[in-house]
């Protein structure tokens, strides 16, 4: 129901839209990515995040401040993520930290360096939110991220420690609160099977998938 009124507003919606963004300006550009982006979290449409780039990529960057300029490069890198582009999401994360820092492209380029299997990179930007102040708003998807680091290294220690914070977060967001449960299940059927010396690479794989799924969702916050 969901998909079929969000794609009924959208084609009345978008073809205004994108006249109005012809020419890069900001506010509509940015409103027609996110009602594209929004578009291909509901139907695994590749193609509307390759879209919502296109209009993102018309905005000129030498007219923002260094906070707009960043948000407008980890927006990019978000729809990259989304559309399985590893690289140029990294590129995109790496300008946005670089132009205004904050944990949101750490978190996401995390995620990507793991997905890369850059684990070394992966772990020093662990350690950089580690030492950061991730706010609350935010912890869920640093826990998911750091959880599939924990997985791609078979650390069952770590794992359980991360399942302890989830246990202390307070989301008062309904999906969220069966996001992080469900989170936690899959933490500790990870540990239990590495105490069993059991898991292999192909179930790791599959426990990676299954976590960064909920992070699609996550970005979808209400104001």
């Amino acid at each position: 129901e969901a998909k079929k009124l969000h794609t009924g507003a959208l084609n009345a919606f978008l073809p205004i839209a994108a006249d109005a963004a012809k020419e890069g300006d900001l506010y509509p550009s940015s409103v027609c990515a996110r009602a594209l982006e929004m578009q291909g979290t509901l139907t695994k449409d590749k193609i509307a995040f390759e879209r919502a780039l296109s209009f993102l990529e018309k905005i000129n960057l030498a007219e923002l401040t260094a906070q707009g300029a960043g948000e407008l490069l980890y927006a990019q890198g978000r729809l990259n993520w989304l559309k399985g582009d590893s690289s140029r999401a990294v590129e995109c994360f790496s300008a946005s930290y670089k132009k205004h820092p904050g944990v949101l492209p750490l978190i996401y380029r995390l995620d990507e360096y793991v997905r890369m299997n850059e684990l070394e990179k992966a772990k020093q930007d662990l350690v950089a939110l580690r030492n950061a102040s991730v706010p609350e708003a935010y912890r869920l998807e640093f826990l998911r991220a750091a959880a599939g680091l924990a997985v791609k290294t078979g650390d069952a220690d770590e794992a359980r420690n991360l399942v302890n914070e989830l246990k202390s977060l307070n989301l008062d967001i309904l999906n969220f609160r069966v996001q992080c449960d469900e989170l936690c299940v899959e933490l500790l059927e990870f540990a239990a099977e590495q105490i069993r010396k059991k898991t292999t690479a192909v179930k790791r794989q599959t426990l990676l998938d299954r976590i960064r799924e909920g992070s699609e969702y996550l970005h979808l916050k209400p104001n």
